[in-house]
């Protein structure tokens, strides 16, 4: 029986780079391997690709990837030369070491290479470093010509700045834009002038740009990199952004400059001083922002607030005050939403919290659990399945490398080379979204497998989870809370509206991860199974955080007058929060007599606590000591 071999191509154009065309390459690799009566069990081509590393390469992740999955079972990967294998040293060897680990070796046709024999090895690890010095020695003439040609006053290379077309000697202005950028920074230098100010009348008068996704409105990030540009001003500044320690210069361009040296200059102070006016004294890190979603328009809602407001009463500053609200609640990039409440940022936070820390105990959660464990295939199921979508997959790829060869044989000065490239060009779209939705169902299936193994320790890791959340959030900085809920957390609904009984929230969207059934590709990609289900908080019980909401002195009072039929006193209702250790603001009202201060009676003091209770203040189970 004939072993079986990978065959892998590449060249870094679509054409043919080295001398070496991709159809040059296959026919020396058919010929090898008939030589050496192998059989061939998949062939990976990346057309376009450079040998830079191996993220850049999908053809060869994915053979590494089916290699991993011993797919095949192969014994032998043939390339044509090292250097089409790899540029990166580190790249090969660590290839190799995988190889090695599955008993498959590697050949270089053109190289007289075999990692089956000592010499073989020995030659790879010599070459891929020769190889690597090559790929540097061609990066380091790139920038080499890049600085020469920025020194010299001429445009660096990059996409076309916003103003300007590509002339036979450099840039050169094009007005209907110039004009546009003439604009904004007369607009900007005025004495109201504010980057949002520039964009929403841009906006307002009906103005577009163009962009490589086609017709757009204009944005703030769009007009402040206008403002930031130095090439507006006639120079160029290299290296400003570099992280790299390369020194910083700046040289004048031979292009025209749109804005005057001052006027560019005065733009600079004023976004200096108009940043250092709005910095933050002290950050705040929020919890939720992002995840809580406008009931109007659906847009994330953001934190606000925190400033520090001087307490005229009695000195000193108020407590700072953060709420969430509509991030469209002012216009931005033109767009305005009406919805203007705003939500308690402590009292979301810590009603997410409570739903969180119960999360187990809801229906929603258990029938998620039940429909994920019930909805398991077997495992030779799964395995057939995969078979067979890696099977369709390959056939993809054996079209999309036809239609690629076709694509090199057209002929650019024939008349029908724009309609035929056009049609085949298609073909290779679709064919291209078909093999993604395979890719998608093929991890799903994976995962199902992995799920059929492991299925007691699945719900073992998702009843942990959620039992042992509090545990873990409350050991947790800041920080590290707003990463960890954004693990678990896809969205939260609110109410609109003020609701009689307090509630906030209507529903919260999970998707809890299973780490047990994590799975990394060799191209870095983790793939991890989950179980998704939304609780409707709107049908639960209320959370203490809502519910405190409404337990005021004036509630209070109310309830048990309601309910008892008895007049408590606003001093009763202290002694007795004081007493359950409930938390009290300071007392500015305190009387300047001297003399006995009533205590409260039996009955009012349990009158007072069931009301507590009801507006869970207090737990249910808690007990009021004498």
């Amino acid at each position: 029986m004939k072993e079986k071999c990978y065959l892998y191509t590449r060249v870094s154009s679509a054409k043919q780079v080295d001398g070496y065309s991709l159809d040059a390459q296959r026919e020396r690799l058919h010929d090898y391997v008939e030589y050496k009566g192998l059989a061939i069990a998949g062939e990976y081509c990346d057309a376009g690709f450079s040998g830079h590393s191996i993220k850049g390469r999908p053809q060869f992740t994915q053979m590494l990837d089916d290699i991993v999955a011993e797919k095949d079972g192969i014994r032998w990967v043939v390339v044509f030369k090292l250097s089409r294998f790899g540029r990166n040293a580190a790249d090969v060897l660590r290839t190799m070491q995988l190889l090695s680990d599955f008993d498959i070796n590697l050949v270089c046709v053109d190289d007289a290479i075999d990692s089956s024999t000592p010499g073989g090895r020995l030659a790879l690890s010599i070459l891929s470093a020769v190889a690597e010095i090559e790929r540097e020695n061609i990066h380091i003439q790139l920038e080499a010509g890049r600085d020469m040609m920025l020194k010299g006053g001429g445009f660096p290379g990059g996409p076309i700045p916003f103003g300007y077309r590509k002339g036979e000697n450099g840039l050169e202005i094009f007005k209907p834009e110039a004009d546009i950028v003439s604009m904004i920074y007369e607009r900007y230098l005025r004495e109201d002038g504010s980057i949002a100010g520039v964009t929403n009348y841009f906006n307002e008068m009906g103005y577009t740009r163009r962009s490589k996704n086609g017709v757009m409105p204009y944005t703030t990030t769009f007009v402040s990199d206008i403002l930031r540009r130095p090439v507006y001003a006639g120079k160029y500044i290299h290296n400003l952004r570099s992280a790299t320690g390369k020194p910083v210069y700046e040289v004048k361009g031979s292009h025209e400059a749109i804005v005057s040296e001052d006027i560019w200059e005065s733009t600079q102070k004023k976004m200096r001083d108009m940043a250092d006016r709005y910095k933050p004294q002290k950050e705040h890190c929020s919890l939720l922002a992002g995840l809580i979603r406008c009931p109007k328009c659906g847009g994330p809602m953001v934190t606000c607030g925190g400033g520090k407001d001087i307490n005229h009463n009695h000195g000193g500053y108020y407590k700072p005050y953060y709420s969430y609200h509509c991030s469209f609640h002012t216009k931005k990039e033109g767009v305005r939403c009406s919805f203007r409440r705003m939500f308690s940022e402590k009292r979301i936070d810590k009603a997410v919290y409570e739903v969180i820390c119960r999360v187990d105990t809801s229906t929603e959660f258990r029938e998620a659990l039940s429909d994920k464990m019930a909805a398991k295939k077997s495992v030779e199921d799964c395995r057939a399945d995969i078979k067979d979508i890696r099977r369709k997959i390959m056939i993809l790829e054996t079209e999309k490398r036809n239609i690629g060869r076709e694509l090199d044989l057209l002929d650019p000065i024939d008349e029908g080379y724009s309609e035929a490239f056009s049609e085949l060009q298609d073909k290779m779209d679709v064919l291209y979204d078909r093999i993604d939705v395979l890719e998608a169902d093929l991890e799903e299936a994976e995962n199902e497998r992995e799920l059929a193994q492991n299925d007691n320790v699945v719900s073992e890791e998702l009843e942990w989870f959620v039992s042992d959340f509090p545990k873990v959030f409350d050991k947790m900085t800041a920080q590290e809370r707003r990463e960890y809920c954004r693990l678990f957390i896809d969205r939260i609904e609110v109410f609109p509206e003020k609701r009689k009984d307090g509630r906030i929230l209507k529903s919260i969207s999970f998707t809890i991860p299973i780490k047990s059934l994590e799975r990394t590709s060799f191209s870095g990609t983790k793939k991890t199974a989950s179980v998704s289900f939304s609780v409707d908080c709107g049908k639960a019980e209320i959370t203490a955080a809502e519910a405190n909401a409404k337990a005021t002195y004036v509630q209070i009072k109310k309830f048990v007058r309601d309910r008892y039929g008895a007049n408590v006193h606003s001093l009763y209702i202290a002694q007795i929060k004081t007493k359950c250790g409930l938390d009290m603001r300071k007392n500015y009202n305190i009387s300047k007599k001297n003399g006995r201060v009533p205590n409260c009676p039996a009955d009012k003091e349990k009158y007072i606590v069931d009301a507590l209770k009801f507006y869970k203040v207090l737990g249910k189970d808690v007990e009021v000591m004498a």
